[in-house]
C-alpha cells in the first residue's frame, strides 16, 4: 500500500478540516494515509482514525507568536522564523517522513514542507484558495492590498492617488519580491535546492488544487479546481435560535472563524450596538462576562451551522475566510465581509465582483459604514440576484455527493500519480 503524507497548520480549524476531507477520500482510494503534526485541532485527526506520525520540535515551531506572524501574512509575508529555526523543523520532518518512504505529501498550509518534502525528492501537493498565487496577483487584483507591508514604505493616500501604478507595481513586486524569504532561501541554498524566487513561491507544488469553483477559474492559471470543501460533519443549531422566528427585526448572522485578533472581532461587536437587529454570533474567544457587556438582541453560542443558519438570516457578516464564505453563499444569501486578512480580503472582492456580497476594509468598519453595506446587501436588487446566482452554483458542491470537493481533489491526486507511474 502507497503512503502519502497529510498535514495542515493544526492550529487552524479551516485548512485542517479540509486535509482531513481530503486524507480520508485518499484512504477510500487505497492509500494509506500518514498524518504529519500536532496542534490545536488533534481531534479533528483523531476523529478520522489516521495514523500520526508527531513532529519533534513542533511545540516550539507553532508557538502562540509565531502562529500571530504566520496569520498576519501582509505584515511578516514568510518572516516569522530564522534559518536555524527553519532547518529545525525541516530536518525533523524529514527524519519522520523518510520513515515512511512517502509517495506525496499533501499540504494545506504547513509551510515547511516545502522544503522538506523537496529534499525527500517526494511530489508536494498545495491545495488553497486560489488567490494564494502569483497568477492570481498578475491577472486578477484590480485594488491594493488593505494591510501589507506597503504600507512601510508607501503613504497609502498616494498609493490610492497612483493606484494604476501601484497595481502595475504590486503585481510585479508579488511575481519576483523575495526578502522576506530570505531566512528560507538560506536552508534552500543549505540542501542545494532552487531558491524561493517570489514569496508566493512558498505555497507551490509540483500539483496545485483551488478549493474554489471550477466555474470560478480560468484557462492556464496553473490550478486544478475541486471545488469549495465543507466541514461536513452535523452541527446543531444551539438553544439561542430556538425563538428567532418569533422575533421581528431583521437578524444579522456574525461568524468571523478562527482568525484575526479579539480586538478585530470586538471592534465589529461595537459597532452594531447601535443598530436595531437581532444578532446571532459564532465564538468561542468571549468569556461569558465579556458577553454580559452586551444587550439581549446578542445571542452568543459557540458554534452554529453555518450554511442552515445562514438560510434563517436577512444577512450574514464574515471575515471572507474560504469555508465560510462559500457556506454563506451557498445558502444564496447576501453577506458583508470583513477582511482581516488579504487572503480573506481578496477572496472577498472577488465574490463582490459577482454581486454576492459587499465588502466594508477593516479600518472603514463603524456603525455606519455596516449600515449602509447591509442595506445595500439585501436591498440592491443587483446583489439579492447576485446572491441566489451565487447560491445556484455553490450550493451543489455542499449537498450533492456527485460534486464532493473531496472525492474530486483525491481523484486529482490519484490521476497525478498514475500518470507519473506510467
Amino acid at each position: 500500500m502507497k503512503t502519502i503524507i497529510v498535514a495542515s497548520a493544526l492550529y487552524n480549524w479551516g485548512e485542517t478540516h479540509r486535509m482531513v476531507g481530503i486524507g480520508e477520500e485518499l484512504e477510500k482510494r487505497g492509500y494509506k494515509v500518514v498524518y504529519l503534526g500536532e496542534g490545536k485541532y488533534d481531534f479533528m485527526v483523531d476523529e478520522a482514525k489516521f495514523e500520526r506520525a508527531k513532529v519533534p520540535g513542533d511545540e516550539e515551531w507553532f508557538t502562540p507568536e509565531r502562529i500571530e506572524k504566520m496569520m498576519d501574512m501582509d505584515t511578516y509575508v514568510n518572516n516569522y522564523a530564522t534559518a536555524e529555526e527553519i532547518n529545525r523543523t525541516v530536518s525533523a520532518e524529514v527524519e519522520v517522513m523518510k520513515k515512511y518512504n512517502p509517495v506525496m505529501v499533501v499540504t494545506g498550509y504547513r509551510t515547511t514542507l516545502s522544503i522538506s518534502a523537496r529534499i525527500l525528492k517526494v511530489p508536494l501537493v498545495w491545495v488553497l484558495s486560489s488567490v494564494v498565487s502569483k497568477n492570481f496577483f498578475l491577472r486578477k487584483i484590480d485594488s491594493l492590498p488593505e494591510n501589507s507591508i506597503l504600507n512601510r514604505y508607501f503613504d497609502k493616500n498616494k498609493m490610492n492617488q497612483n493606484k494604476e501604478v501601484m497595481l502595475d507595481f504590486v503585481k510585479k513586486m508579488f511575481s519576483i519580491y523575495n526578502e522576506s524569504s530570505a531566512e528560507w532561501n538560506k536552508v534552500n541554498e543549505m540542501y542545494g535546492l532552487k531558491k524561493f524566487e517570489s514569496d508566493l513561491d512558498i505555497f507551490e507544488g509540483e500539483l496545485n488544487i483551488a478549493s474554489d469553483p471550477p466555474e470560478f477559474g480560468e484557462k492556464g492559471d496553473g490550478y486544478k479546481y475541486c471545488g469549495p470543501i465543507f466541514h461536513k460533519k452535523k452541527i446543531e443549531m444551539p438553544e439561542v435560535t430556538a425563538d428567532m422566528d418569533e422575533k421581528p427585526k431583521k437578524k444579522i448572522f456574525i461568524v468571523m472563524g478562527s482568525s484575526g485578533t479579539s480586538e478585530d472581532f470586538e471592534r465589529v461587536l461595537k459597532a452594531l450596538k447601535d443598530l436595531d437587529y437581532e444578532y446571532y454570533i459564532s465564538t468561542t474567544r468571549m468569556t461569558d462576562d465579556e458577553k454580559k457587556k452586551y444587550p439581549d438582541n446578542f445571542h452568543f453560542a459557540d458554534a452554529y451551522p453555518v450554511y442552515e443558519m445562514a438560510g434563517k438570516v436577512d444577512a450574514c457578516i464574515t471575515h471572507g475566510g474560504q469555508g465560510t464564505i462559500y457556506s454563506v453563499i451557498a445558502a444564496g444569501k447576501p453577506f458583508v465581509g470583513i477582511p482581516l486578512f488579504m487572503e480573506q480580503q481578496y477572496n472577498l472582492e472577488t465574490m463582490q465582483k459577482k454581486h454576492y456580497g459587499v465588502l466594508i476594509p477593516k479600518e472603514k468598519v463603524s456603525t455606519e459604514s455596516i449600515k449602509e453595506a447591509l442595506e445595500k446587501a439585501w436591498s440592491d436588487p443587483e446583489f439579492i440576484e447576485g446572491a441566489k446566482a451565487g447560491g445556484e452554483i455553490v450550493r451543489k458542491y455542499l449537498i450533492d455527493p456527485a460534486y464532493s470537493a473531496e472525492s474530486k481533489a483525491a481523484d486529482i491526486i490519484k490521476e497525478y500519480l498514475n500518470e507519473k507511474t506510467d
